[in-house]
């Protein structure tokens, strides 16, 4: 009897850890989160913001608007893990318009189809956007199709679309060739959870080699593309990896190591913190 009184005690603590880790803040939680980031600004350290896992709704975010608008200097807005949803990313994008953010996480927040047209727009709007990540999102098979038509020239290197749904198949190709070809200043486009076979793994390696993209930019996707890189039945995807290998360690000899402290410079995690 006594063990099974510390089950049940020990899942009750469990159950009230996750309910006060998972609720909604007051908006004095978060206004308390600004006054913090102002301060650490005076000391010097101006360049991030950070609400990730707190659980802020959608009309929540518009009581970053002063913090984000007021202070230039702010680089990094790392809202991941809240509840923002497709209304959520509406109001972000209204306060939003020319930031000189190069650097918004909005994983884990529940955004579907709905949500991505403020999405397109925040990219277009602030030109100084380099990293945009939309990790364990559910906009669904149609994502990389709007993204490709509707994003051009911008100043994004860095894409994540993580889903475990894997809506991208080999009819997604034609649309992530789009969009790479559309932002040629894209580093890294990591779309782990895909559902792309060898024939759609060897068009992207095929473009890759034709336009002397870093391999880098689908070096994320490696693991995921098993069908297509890793598999001995798929004997000229192995051979055009290693062919693409071969010509950018060329390159990179040649630029005295161009792209050598790749990782280390476009790591999201890493990035203004």
């Amino acid at each position: 009897m006594t063990y099974l009184v510390k089950i049940i005690s020990f899942f009750t603590v469990l159950m009230t850890f996750t309910t006060l880790h998972s609720s909604q803040p007051t908006d004095k939680e978060i206004r308390k989160k600004i006054t913090e980031y102002n301060n650490r600004k005076i000391q010097g350290n101006k360049y991030a913001l950070s609400f990730s896992y707190f659980e802020m709704n959608a009309d929540q975010i518009l009581l970053l608007k002063d913090v984000v608008q007021n202070n230039k200097d702010l680089k990094k807005l790392d809202l991941y893990k809240n509840n923002l949803k497709a209304e959520g990313v509406k109001n972000l994008e209204s306060i939003l318009n020319g930031s000189n953010l190069e650097v918004l996480d909005l994983g884990f927040n529940q955004i579907d189809i709905n949500g991505l047209p403020s999405i397109i727009k925040i990219i277009q709007t602030n030109i100084y956007l380099k990293i945009i990540n939309l990790d364990w999102n559910i906009f669904g098979p149609t994502a990389i199709e709007m993204l490709s038509e509707n994003i051009q020239n911008s100043s994004l290197e860095e894409v994540r679309l993580k889903d475990d749904f894997k809506y991208m198949t080999d009819k997604s190709v034609k649309f992530i060739l789009k969009f790479l070809s559309n932002n040629r200043k894209i580093k890294e486009l990591y779309i782990r959870g895909d559902n792309i076979g060898p024939d759609g793994t060897f068009e992207i390696l095929s473009y890759i080699d034709k336009y002397h993209y870093p391999l880098e930019i689908i070096q994320s996707l490696s693991n995921t593309y098993g069908p297509g890189i890793n598999e001995d039945k798929n004997k000229k995807n192995k051979e055009m990896v290693q062919k693409i290998e071969k010509t950018q360690k060329m390159e990179m000899h040649q630029s005295q190591g161009k792209f050598k402290d790749f990782k280390r410079r476009f790591n999201f995690r890493f990035y203004y913190t």
